[in-house]
């Protein structure tokens, strides 16, 4: 586990707004498929799991806020 001092702040997603329905569906449905498949073992590692792919499938899928330094 990193503590404070070690850890890197990781750049921002630009997350699509809240109405946009049918992208956030197809994202759920995505990550639900790839979770179910790869979440297995203890709970450490299943929520390290969840938080990288779920900012890799944001990033990969929606982009970097370059406005933010």
């Amino acid at each position: 586990m990193q503590d404070a001092a070690t850890r890197t702040r990781k750049e921002r997603i630009m997350w699509l707004k809240a109405s946009y329905k049918k992208s956030w569906k197809q994202l759920h449905e995505d990550l639900d498929i790839i979770l179910k498949t790869f979440l297995q073992g203890p709970v450490d590692r299943k929520l390290t799991t969840l938080t990288t792919l779920i900012y890799s499938k944001g990033r990969e899928r929606f982009g970097l806020d370059e406005g933010v330094a």
